[in-house]
């Protein structure tokens, strides 16, 4: 297996990292597995592509991450790799180059070695933990580094590469466990970053873990893991929650079959029932290639709970419970927390407008709140195919608003650092009438990557570099708030506080209450 690997590695090295000495000006560091070269552009240190796991392939997919094997040449690390496999396009993807060996990072810090170490940065990327990767241009790390941190982005694996669950793999798990693979890989990452960070500036005792959607929920998963304690010391979550209801990998939970059945059904797709039923059934599905798996995968809707539902699994030991029940019990690890959403999240999950009609909303409405269907009806009034789209598309923008307040009361009542955050800014956009403030908006702002087409007011800029301070103060010291405003107000569930991020930016009180005290009492996530 180590001559595997090693080949592995050796044309990683050939295809995806440029020899050192390329013409242009060059950091070198070194790591703990060998030297890496990154750029020098505009005062900052950019390495792209760091390997930080052996390619997880051949004999390591639906493995934990492995190290990488050492190497002595130091490797050029100024082009970003591919992304893990996964369909190409749709909201929160990429068009590729896709490529099971996926497994790095990249990093933005200072050029010159700063006086003392700077708070680091862990971005983890959205995509309904089926779409996504590190290297999408709006998560370009330099602005945010350039308000004082080290910026680090990871790519982890997705889909049925990186949450399939199976009783053949359990079996032969150390830990007696499968599933969850994508959130084994964010561990890894935090744990290179652990002891290699200081080598770029940053601080290791000082991890901020932050990320959008999948990525936001992948932040709560790492606050409810016991195994994540300890690798980071704040959190930020956008868009994103902790879900409640989830499979469980050996059995049931309610309506929803175990991780392992379900894996055992992929398996019958994927290779056929008498190669799934057999001894030989992790070779079989291991020599199959990506493009495969990835056909012979449910296609699980996006939306609240859909991929969620569809990958995560409470496996018994990276996750011994959902991450909603970790918060409601008070088992989260305490650190700092920012949570917040934007105004309109729903708007991209109801394009597909299956329920356009009162009708079928009537009938949504039922199989969601059962017995509480009526006076849902009255909190999401629909009479008409307009009005039903509304209605809608506000219902899944509370799941993701109320969801970020119900993490908010919990953490508040273990940690007095938690801050509930509400974005509103709607730019003038071509999508402006039809979506509105919508998933993922914020993210322009926060990085500083606005697209041309967008064409940004000074406002607009200026809200964006509001964000980045206090994100960058939160990361500091655990507290966004400065010597000037915004004044932020910790969240507690009586005052029920946030700070809406708009142009004025202020400060708001129970947002969507009776809404979300409806959903609390009647939870569908």
């Amino acid at each position: 297996m180590a001559l595997r690997r090693a080949g592995c590695l050796i044309v990683c090295v050939l295809l995806w990292c440029e020899p050192a000495g390329s013409g242009q000006p060059q950091r070198t560091v070194r790591t703990a597995s060998g030297p890496i070269a990154g750029r020098v552009e505009q005062g900052l240190a950019v390495f792209r592509g760091v390997p930080f796991a052996a390619p997880p392939v051949g004999e390591l997919r639906w493995r934990p991450p492995a190290e990488p094997e050492p190497w002595t040449r130091t490797l050029g690390c100024t082009r970003f790799k591919p992304a893990c496999p996964q369909k190409p396009g749709g909201f929160g993807g990429t068009r590729g180059p896709f490529s099971e060996d996926c497994l790095y990072l990249n990093v933005w810090a200072p050029a010159a070695k700063p006086d003392r170490p700077l708070p680091v940065m862990v971005w983890i990327h959205g995509g309904g933990f089926q779409r996504g990767t590190a290297s999408i241009a709006t998560y370009d790390g330099a602005a945010m580094a350039r308000e004082g941190v080290v910026l680090v982005s990871v790519n982890y694996r997705l889909g049925p590469l990186g949450f399939l669950a199976h009783p053949a793999l359990t079996a032969e798990s150390p830990n007696k466990t499968s599933g969850n693979y994508g959130l084994l890989d964010q561990l890894a990452a935090l744990r290179w970053v652990r002891r290699n960070i200081a080598a770029f500036g940053g601080n290791a005792s000082n991890v901020t873990i932050f990320g959008q959607s999948a990525g936001g929920v992948s932040v709560c998963a790492l606050l409810a893991s016991p195994r994540a304690k300890g690798l980071f010391h704040r959190a930020i979550c956008h868009s994103g929650g902790a879900p409640r209801r989830l499979r469980y990998r050996d059995r049931p939970n309610g309506r929803l079959s175990s991780a392992e059945d379900a894996g055992v059904g992929f398996a019958r797709r994927l290779i056929g029932r008498a190669g799934a039923d057999g001894s030989d059934v992790l070779k079989l599905l291991r020599s199959r290639p990506a493009d495969e798996v990835l056909q012979a995968a449910d296609n699980v809707p996006l939306g609240p709970g859909g991929g969620i539902q569809g990958f995560l699994s409470v496996d018994g030991w990276l996750l011994t419970q959902s991450p909603g029940e970790a918060f409601a019990a008070g088992k989260q690890t305490p650190v700092p927390l920012m949570v917040g959403t934007t105004a309109d999240e729903g708007t991209i999950f109801t394009q597909a407008g299956r329920i356009d009609s009162p009708a079928k909303l009537r009938v949504l409405l039922r199989v969601l709140f059962r017995g509480r269907a009526g006076q849902a009806g009255k909190l999401y009034p629909a009479d008409d195919r307009a009005a039903t789209r509304k209605a809608v598309a506000a219902l899944y923008s509370d799941v993701f608003v109320c969801g970020a307040r119900l993490v908010a009361r919990a953490h508040a009542a273990a940690q007095k650092d938690t801050y509930l955050y509400h974005f509103t800014r709607t730019p003038d956009y071509g999508l402006r009438e039809r979506l509105g403030c919508f998933h993922g908006i914020e993210l322009p702002y926060l990085f500083g990557t606005f697209a041309k087409s967008w064409k940004p007011s000074a406002d607009d800029r200026e809200l964006g570099r509001t964000m980045r301070r206090c994100w960058v103060r939160f990361a500091k010291t655990g507290n966004p708030n400065g010597s000037g405003p915004p004044a932020w107000p910790r969240y507690t569930a009586a005052a029920d506080r946030h700070l809406v991020f708009d142009t004025p930016i202020r400060a708001g009180e129970h947002l969507r209450k009776k809404r979300c005290d409806f959903l609390d009492e009647t939870p569908i996530r």
